[in-house]
């Protein structure tokens, strides 16, 4: 079966998400003030549960088309001694050493039973508060996203995984710090056309759609 297939059905389970997150943000500030919906957050408080989200719609997809060998793997740490019967185990090895420590995908996609590399690996960033500021700019968004790619630039060259891809909800920057939104979207999608990353995009604007006007 082609790898495309999968794939397919991992970007219709993320429009699917989209539009749930949309219509819950919808209901959920319809009954608010709109700064108190501005300060709101929901259906996702961190990454984990924007993971699971997508997930449950991935699965009901695969489902619906019947690719039931097809599995998902969250926070899995990828410890080569884990997967010695794996084709790519001593490229676990190098992996490890080249990044300095074991990766742990956000999420893994790959078939059921089988040794060979997983179809796609992917990161994944829910974005509620200023990294900036908790950290007292000992830490950035952009940072993190560039150490993100790198891993899975790693992972992807290294014939562990076919695909990689980014996941990125954007609950507090589009709303507090626009400028800084822009730029997080501006690189984020010149990371993925240069490096051929899967792009998934999205912001809480359904909640308040005319904090955001203008931005696309």
């Amino acid at each position: 079966m082609s790898k495309n297939r999968p794939i397919f059905f991992f970007k219709k389970a993320w429009n699917d998400f989209k539009n749930y997150f949309d219509v819950k943000c919808k209901c959920y500030s319809a009954e608010m003030e709109k700064e108190d919906a501005k300060k709101s957050h929901w259906i996702c408080w961190s990454e984990s549960d924007l993971v699971t989200q997508l997930t449950r719609f991935y699965y009901k997809r695969l489902e619906e088309s019947g690719l039931n060998d097809i599995e998902v793997h969250i926070n899995e740490r990828l410890s080569p001694s884990n997967f010695e019967d794996y084709r790519f185990y001593d490229s676990l090895i190098e992996v490890k050493n080249k990044l300095n420590r074991v990766p742990r995908p956000d999420l893994i996609i790959a078939f059921e039973n089988r040794d060979e590399p997983f179809i796609l690996c992917a990161e994944a960033k829910c974005l509620r508060y200023s990294v900036e500021e908790v950290s007292r700019k000992e830490r950035t968004v952009l940072n993190g996203i560039r150490e993100d790619i790198k891993k899975l630039r790693t992972l992807r060259s290294y014939n562990v995984c076919s695909s990689i891809a980014y996941i990125l909800l954007d609950d507090y920057y589009f709303i507090e710090e626009e400028n800084r939104a822009r730029v997080i979207k501006k690189r984020l999608g010149e990371y993925c056309q240069k490096y051929g990353i899967i792009k998934m995009y999205h912001t809480s604007e359904a909640k308040i759609p005319r904090a955001t006007r203008g931005m696309k």
